[in-house]
């Protein structure tokens, strides 16, 4: 069967960073079973970081800080992106606040005797991002900072990612400032997936501890307990796919119940190893996103690159035009959204003369 095309996005770097947290836990958990696990203690998590997130800058503060151009926040963005344009990312990462991320992550749930599930998940997660980092998936892409955004209830700065290869995403980072001039990412939303990192990472937890939890993770708001007793194959379709065996993972998602491959988790995993096997796959995979996503800005980028290979103008004109929106005017969308109206138009020239209806 042909394979498609390379995606002109790819937003799934930091999903499968997340997954591959999930590997590690897994692995740790079946030690640590016989703790005192019951009882839910949520409160005092998330009124820590609510005190947290209310230490996020405002747009309003953003934008005031910014219009001074040789003020901390300037210096501070204009490091971020020239460590990520240059390849070498430690800088950037030296200001992201992984302890943040990770404590609004696992506010979710809190239970008497989580102190070794919480570090197991965090120590996990951390080794993950000393592997690939937290901005290295945009490393060497020419990085750029576009405007002050709020997305999600929350403002932060936007940038976009551009590589030669056509490859494009836009990530927010929110900002903190612990000290007065002293600015921190305090967490970061990635539009290709309409999604926090601590969003991401969140479900992650939620599902580890509900598998420690047992009958009382019946509680939990949003756990499917089917996805918890199968949280051991998730992870190792996980393991699959970062061995490039494509094949292996869509039996596995096949293999699962049928509430289990709709998780987000594993339809994002069916998505990109149907891209790698072929257009059949894909297609299939897509189907499968939109009907427990119908709205296509779960999956912006993707969906652009999708309809234009299908040839479907008008779905990919509107996908274009949600995302100019929501992130403001930007010249790599103008440019893509002038490609589909170019396209579609000769195509409607075409279709007259032949005397032929086109959508």
């Amino acid at each position: 069967m042909p394979k498609p095309p390379p995606p002109a996005a790819d937003p799934f770097g930091i999903v499968l960073r997340s997954v591959r947290v999930l590997v590690g836990v897994v692995l740790g958990a079946a030690f640590l079973s016989g703790g005192e696990l019951n009882g839910r203690v949520p409160d005092a998590a998330a009124e820590e970081v609510k005190a947290e997130s209310a230490r996020e800058l405002t747009q309003a503060e953003i934008e005031a800080r910014l219009a001074d151009p040789r003020g901390p926040l300037s210096a501070f963005v204009k490091c971020i992106e020239h460590s990520v344009l240059s390849g070498r990312t430690d800088a950037a990462e030296k200001l992201v606040d992984r302890d943040g991320i990770l404590a609004r992550a696992t506010r979710t749930v809190s239970f008497k005797g989580d102190k070794a599930v919480r570090e197991l998940f965090c120590d996990s997660t951390k080794r993950a991002w000393e592997e690939r980092g937290l901005t290295r998936d945009y490393a060497g892409t020419r990085f750029m900072y576009l405007r002050p955004r709020t997305l999600g209830g929350r403002a932060g700065l936007l940038f976009r990612s551009s590589s030669q290869k056509g490859a494009v995403n836009y990530v927010l980072f929110n900002v903190t400032e612990p000290k007065p001039g002293d600015f921190r990412v305090s967490d970061m939303f990635v539009v290709g997936i309409n999604e926090y990192l601590s969003d991401t990472l969140g479900r992650t937890w939620v599902n580890v501890a509900a598998g420690l939890l047992g009958n009382d993770a019946l509680s939990i708001k949003e756990v499917n307990p089917e996805y918890v007793a199968c949280i051991n194959a998730v992870a190792e379709m996980s393991r699959q796919l970062q061995n490039g065996d494509a094949e292996a993972v869509l039996e596995g998602a096949r293999l699962l119940p049928e509430s289990v491959q709709k998780a987000r988790t594993v339809l994002l995993m069916r998505i990109e190893a149907g891209e790698r096997i072929s257009l059949k796959e894909r297609d299939a995979a897509y189907a499968a996103w939109l009907e427990v996503y119908p709205n296509e800005m779960e999956l912006p980028l993707k969906f652009v690159h999708f309809y234009r290979d299908h040839r479907r103008w008008d779905d990919a004109e509107r996908v274009l035009r949600g995302l100019m929106e929501k992130l403001g005017e930007d010249s790599m969308l103008k440019m893509e959204l002038g490609t589909v109206l170019f396209r579609k138009e000769a195509e409607r020239k075409l279709a007259v003369k032949a005397g032929l209806s086109i959508r």
